[in-house]
């Protein structure tokens, strides 16, 4: 459903073909460049977004039918980590795609709330951005400086952009 490259071209991907709040059977994975499938992750209510920390340390993974942020910690050595809850949500039907800012903020985009919520790197939920329609299901940095953040809304069946002070992450390649 969503996904993202770390720097070395291994792919974080989420799957929730199939899954919902009553059967939580989605998985998360990465693919290696050489071809090598891992899952990270299954018994998933619709895992959805999927974000890196900028150092690396972490990827985090939108759980939208718990309403959750969920966090792998990555180790130098690949290894990961189990689930952790970073951040219980309220409000809308539960977090879709998300982006991360150079100094760790995640934006997430909340379906159903018209919003995207701005999360702090420990975990704090920042003022969030409110978006004309409740449906708000993505959003990612553009512009020269990266500080345009786009966010896409289906109530609405619009694009929306909004400056930011702190620039994004640069995506893969």
């Amino acid at each position: 459903n969503d996904l993202v490259f770390d720097p070395s071209g291994v792919l974080y991907f989420s799957d929730p073909w199939g899954s919902s709040r009553e059967n939580p059977v989605g998985g998360f994975y990465r693919l290696f460049p050489d071809g090598r499938l891992e899952q990270l992750d299954t018994g998933l209510a619709f895992p959805n977004g999927v974000g890196l920390a900028p150092d690396g340390s972490a990827v985090y993974l939108a759980e939208t039918g718990p309403n959750r942020i969920l966090r792998y910690r990555l180790s130098p050595d690949g290894t990961v980590g189990p689930r952790e809850v970073f951040v219980q949500l309220d409000g809308g039907v539960g977090p879709d795609g998300m982006a991360l800012d150079v100094d760790g903020r995640l934006y997430v985009a909340q379906y159903g709330g018209g919003c995207v919520n701005v999360i702090a790197p420990d975990g704090a939920l920042l003022d969030p951005i409110p978006v004309p329609g409740r449906n708000v299901t993505n959003c990612a940095f553009g512009g020269p400086d990266r500080r345009t953040l786009v966010i896409t809304e289906v109530e609405t069946a619009a694009l929306y952009r909004v400056r930011v002070r702190v620039p994004g992450l640069p995506l893969f390649g």
